[in-house]
């Protein structure tokens, strides 16, 4: 898979959306982040995460919280 718009793994993944890891698949896991699967590797188009940041940071482009069924927003 060759194209510049394709984040490798989940620290490429992480580091785009300024999270560590463990929050980056707290976000696949309970806010849907869109990711894909080759085999066992992870991939995320850029473009498609942009995307997706807006809807769940309220159009802000960063994120207000990672999801958690303890914290409520305010």
């Amino acid at each position: 898979m060759q194209s510049a718009d394709l984040l490798k793994g989940w620290g490429e993944i992480a580091e785009y959306v300024g999270l560590d890891v463990s929050d980056t698949l707290r976000l696949a896991k309970l806010d849907g982040l869109p990711y894909f699967r080759s085999g066992q590797r992870v991939y995320c188009h850029m473009s498609r995460l942009d995307a997706w940041t807006k809807t769940v940071s309220n159009g802000t482009g960063r994120f207000l919280k990672v999801s958690d069924p303890f914290i409520k927003d305010e």
